[in-house]
């Protein structure tokens, strides 16, 4: 049997593992950016916003504290990062609506962390 210690380091541990692909993929996609690989970038930054946005669902469902509470603003910060740089491939790939769209989308998560 396990314990709810040995769960909830369990759970900590796929969650820090969960964050650090998200991160990676983001990485990743920036790279590709840089190399003007825009359509692979988009595609990875795509990636990274779906494991990034899955784990932070998963987060509140599984990791609430007494109070309700979940320590999730790393998290909400990485995936306002993600936005950002999806803004930025917009604006490279001549689309500023949708670069514009991003950005919104970023600075909104932003203004909710704060």
């Amino acid at each position: 049997d396990i314990t709810s210690e040995e769960k909830k380091e369990h759970n900590n541990i796929y969650f820090e593992d969960a964050k650090l692909n998200g991160r990676i993929s983001n990485n990743i996609a920036s790279a590709q950016s840089k190399q003007k690989m825009y359509e692979e970038a988009r595609s990875e930054y795509t990636k990274a916003l779906q494991i990034k946005q899955g784990t932070l669902e998963a987060l509140h469902k599984s990791n609430t504290n007494k109070k309700g509470e979940v320590d999730d603003s790393n998290l909400v910060s990485d995936i306002a990062s993600t936005f950002h740089n999806i803004g930025l491939l917009r604006m490279n790939c001549g689309e500023p609506k949708k670069a514009e769209k991003a950005y919104k989308q970023s600075l909104s998560l932003r203004v909710k962390k704060f």
